[in-house]
C-alpha cells in the first residue's frame, strides 16, 4: 500500500532569521499560484522565486502539500487574530463586534479570492491535516469561552453555537471567493451578520425583529 507523503514541515520555524525565510518561501509560493497556477509550484521554482537554494527550501517543505497546508494555517491564524481582537472590544455590542468581524473577515475573502480559486482543486491536502484540525478545534474553543463570556446560552448552546458560527462564516466564506468585487462582500456581510446576530441571541433581545 502506498503510503501518503507527510503534510507537515520538515524544520519548525524558531528563530527570527529562520521564520523570516519560512514566511519568505510561503510568500513566494502564493505568487506563483496566483501568477502561474498550482502545477508550477515546484521546489526549483520556488527557490529561484524566493531567492534561496533547493536545499533551504526543501529543509521547510518536502513536497507541494506541506506548503499548501502552511498557506492555509497561516491565512487562518491572520483571519482568526484579527477577528479575535475585535470581538475583545468592550467598548462595543456584541451586534457591532460580530458584524465587524464579519465584514472583515470576507473582506480578506475577496482580496484573497485568487489565491483560494487557486488552491481550491487541491483542498483535500490541508482541509483534514492533523494541524488544521488542531487549530480549528482550538478556534473554537476561543469562541465557546467568548460566547459564554457574553451569556447568550447556556455551555452546552455555546458549544453548538461556536461551531455553527465557525461553519456558516467558512463556507460564506469559502463560496464568496467565487465573487470578484468588494461590494459583493458587503453584500454577503451584512447578511451574513443579521443572520448569525438574530441566532446567537435568539430569546434575548428582539434583534431578530421579534417583538
Amino acid at each position: 500500500m502506498k503510503k501518503s507523503k507527510p503534510m507537515i514541515p520538515r524544520k519548525k520555524p524558531i528563530q527570527a532569521r529562520s521564520i523570516l525565510v519560512f514566511n519568505e518561501i510561503l510568500d513566494s509560493a502564493a505568487h506563483i499560484l496566483v501568477a502561474e497556477g498550482i502545477q508550477k509550484l515546484t521546489t526549483n521554482r520556488l527557490a529561484a522565486s524566493s531567492g534561496l537554494s533547493i536545499g533551504s527550501v526543501y529543509q521547510y517543505f518536502p513536497n507541494k502539500g506541506s506548503v499548501l497546508v502552511q498557506l492555509h494555517l497561516r491565512a487562518v491564524k491572520l483571519n482568526w487574530s484579527i477577528i479575535e481582537t475585535i470581538l475583545k472590544k468592550s467598548n462595543e455590542t456584541l451586534g457591532s463586534r460580530i458584524d465587524e468581524a464579519i465584514r472583515v473577515f470576507f473582506r480578506h475573502q475577496i482580496a484573497t479570492a485568487k489565491l483560494h480559486r487557486a488552491m481550491h482543486d487541491f483542498e483535500f491536502q490541508y482541509r483534514d491535516d492533523p494541524e488544521t484540525l488542531i487549530l480549528r478545534q482550538s478556534i473554537v474553543k476561543k469562541l465557546e469561552a467568548f460566547f459564554l463570556s457574553e451569556r447568550i446560552g447556556s455551555e452546552e448552546e455555546c458549544v453548538f453555537k461556536a461551531k455553527f458560527f465557525i461553519s456558516t462564516t467558512l463556507a460564506l466564506g469559502h463560496e464568496l471567493t467565487r465573487q470578484t468585487h468588494q461590494g459583493d462582500a458587503e453584500s454577503w456581510a451584512n447578511a451574513t451578520s443579521k443572520m448569525l446576530l438574530c441566532f446567537l441571541v435568539s430569546g434575548l433581545t428582539n434583534v431578530c425583529g421579534q417583538s
